[in-house]
């Protein structure tokens, strides 16, 4: 089967652009003619006419917008890919928080020690306080889910409550990373490495009841 021939959307602006200046020079040159009233009318229709079959005919030769992810024979659009990405990103996120590898994450980073108050300056002692409140965030709502708190509110609040609790912990993985590249974390050779707790979740074998 012979291959359509495609061009970019940049290239059918371009041509289309083109077309429509020599449309209207076209036009210009009827108008300043000799021609009578009738025979004017009839030819600016047919290059209108003209014009908008051969915008058609363009805009049927650019390229769809796809990407490489496939499912079987069909190739996915941009649009497809995102609700996908987006789905994936949703059952991760319901998995993960089902996990002890998620307490493991939160008790961890909210153990992290700081230096004192009076060694930080403004703006790093605001990165401590926002850390210190999402910790203890955190840890209450890991105290939630723990004794199935959770699993008493309605289906939909169910859900956002477990996707909630995964999305707080990767926001104290930034949060601990920039205080730590600010240098008002204190090291302790017992601070477990965060990106590995995560990097090895969700896993299903760990999950709790």
């Amino acid at each position: 089967m012979k291959k359509k021939f495609q061009i970019s959307r940049m290239y059918a602006a371009l041509i289309k652009s083109a077309a429509l200046a020599i449309m209207f020079c076209v036009i210009a040159f009827l108008i300043w003619s000799t021609l009578d009233n009738w025979t004017l009318a009839c030819m600016t229709t047919a290059s209108l006419i003209f014009a908008l079959l051969f915008a058609g005919y363009i805009d049927s030769m650019v390229k769809p917008i796809k990407v490489d992810i496939k499912h079987g024979s069909h190739e996915q659009t941009v649009e497809e890919k995102a609700e996908v990405d987006a789905q994936s990103m949703y059952d991760f996120f319901m998995e993960y928080a089902k996990t002890t590898a998620i307490a493991v994450s939160i008790e961890n980073m909210a153990a992290f020690k700081f230096k004192d108050w009076d060694e930080l300056s403004e703006e790093q002692k605001v990165m401590r306080a926002e850390y210190e409140d999402l910790s203890k965030r955190a840890l209450c709502m890991l105290a939630d889910r723990n004794n199935g708190e959770f699993e008493k509110q309605p289906a939909n609040q169910t859900r956002l409550l477990y996707m909630q609790l995964s999305l707080m912990v990767y926001y104290m993985l930034a949060l601990s990373a920039r205080c730590d590249l600010c240098g008002i974390i204190i090291k302790e050779d017992n601070n477990t490495n965060n990106e590995e707790d995560i990097a090895n979740a969700p896993d299903n074998q760990n999950q709790e009841s």
